[in-house]
C-alpha cells in the first residue's frame, strides 16, 4: 500500500514539500524540495523518497555539500538530511543532470539499523511439509457384510504398506538484522575469519538458547550475508525454527522424544486383526536421527 507519510507537523515551512515551494540558498546554490515525502509500508519495513531540485553550480559535489547543509541550518529544519523522516534513516543519496547548473537529487530511507549489538527480527510463517505415514487418530467406516482390519494409524495401505501423506507443519524463518560490533570480528581473527566461522556454522542447531526464546535444538542456522566494509557492519542471518518435542505417543510406542531438527521415521510390520483375522499394518518401532550437528550459534555475536 502507498501512502503519502507527509504531516503538516513534520515539515518546516520553509522546507516545502511541492512544486514552487520556498527556496533555501547556501553558497549561492539554491535548494528545493520537488517532490512529496511519499513512501510504501510492507511486511519488510517502510521506505520512503524525497527528491530535491538543486541550482546554481555545474559542480555536483557543491550541489551534494548545499544539500547536506540543509540540516545545520535553523531556519529549515533542526534534524540532518540523514533525518528527515522520524524512524527511518538515509540509505541512498543519488543524481541526476537535469541542466547545465542543475540537478535533481533523491534520498531513500528505510528502516533504521541496530545499533551495534543489537538486532531486528523479521518472520514468515508460511508452512512447511512432511510426508507422515502416521495419523493422530483412526475412523473406520465398513462396507455391509464386509469386515476390515485396524490399521493402527498407518496412512494409505496399498500391497501391505503405508504410503503416507503430505501434511502442512509449523514452519517459522526467521531472518536476523544484526549490527555485529568489530571489537567481536577482531576476537576470532578478522573479517575472513568470520566469514569462514558463518559458513561452518551454516547446516547446524544451536546448542544452547538462543535469541532468548529457543531451546537447544530448536534452530537451524542456514546462513548469512551482507558486506563487511565499515565498522560494525549490519548483516542478514536466516534461521528455521522447529519446537523439540517429549512424550509422542504412535499406536502403541510411547515416549518419543525428538529435537526440533531430528528426522522422525517409522518402520511398520505385517500383522493379523485379532477380530477380524484380516491382515493389517502396525507401527514396530519409531526412530529419531540426528541429522544436523550441534553448534555454538553464540559465536556468531548476534545481539552482543
Amino acid at each position: 500500500m502507498t501512502l503519502d507519510l507527509y504531516t503538516p507537523d513534520a515539515l518546516p515551512t520553509h522546507l516545502a514539500s511541492y512544486t514552487g515551494g520556498p527556496v533555501y540558498t547556501n553558497n549561492g546554490v539554491s535548494v528545493r524540495e520537488i517532490a512529496s515525502r511519499e513512501g510504501a509500508d510492507n511486511a519488510g519495513g517502510s521506505a520512503a523518497s524525497i527528491t530535491w531540485m538543486v541550482t546554481g553550480s555545474a559542480d555536483p559535489t557543491v550541489g551534494r555539500t548545499a544539500l547536506l547543509n540543509l540540516g545545520l541550518s535553523p531556519l529549515v529544519t533542526g534534524e540532518p538530511l540523514s533525518n528527515l523522516y522520524d524512524g527511518l534513516t538515509l540509505k541512498a543519496l543519488s543524481r541526476e543532470r537535469s541542466g547545465p547548473e542543475s540537478w535533481l537529487f533523491t534520498g531513500e530511507y528505510n528502516q533504521r539499523e541496530p545499533d551495534p549489538g543489537n538486532y531486528t527480527i523479521s518472520i514468515d510463517t508460511s508452512g512447511g511439509q512432511v510426508q507422515q505415514t502416521y495419523a493422530y487418530s483412526e475412523a473406520k467406516y465398513v462396507a455391509t457384510g464386509e469386515s476390515a482390519p485396524d490399521m493402527n494409524g498407518a496412512i494409505d495401505v496399498q500391497d501391505k504398506k503405508p504410503q503416507g501423506v503430505q501434511r502442512i507443519i509449523p514452519a517459522l524463518k526467521l531472518t536476523v538484522n544484526a549490527k555485529i560490533k568489530t571489537a567481536n570480528l577482531t576476537t576470532v581473527g578478522g573479517v575472513v575469519a568470520y566469514a569462514r566461522l558463518i559458513s561452518e556454522l551454516t547446516g547446524t542447531v544451536n546448542n544452547a538458547t538462543m535469541l532468548g526464546q529457543f531451546a537447544a535444538g530448536e534452530l537451524l542456522f542456514t546462513g548469512a550475508s551482507g558486506d563487511i566494509i565499515a565498522e560494525d557492519p549490519s548483516l542478514q542471518f536466516t534461521f528455521l525454527s522447529s519446537k523439540n518435542a517429549t512424550g509422542l505417543t504412535v499406536g502403541d510406542i510411547t515416549g518419543i522424544d525428538k529435537n526440533g531438527h531430528d528426522y522422525l521415521w517409522f518402520s511398520f510390520k505385517k500383522d493379523k486383526d485379532s477380530a477380524t483375522g484380516l491382515p493389517q499394518t502396525k507401527p514396530r518401532a519409531a526412530y529419531v536421527n540426528r541429522i544436523y550437528q550441534e553448534a555454538n550459534h553464540g559465536l556468531l555475536y548476534i545481539g552482543v
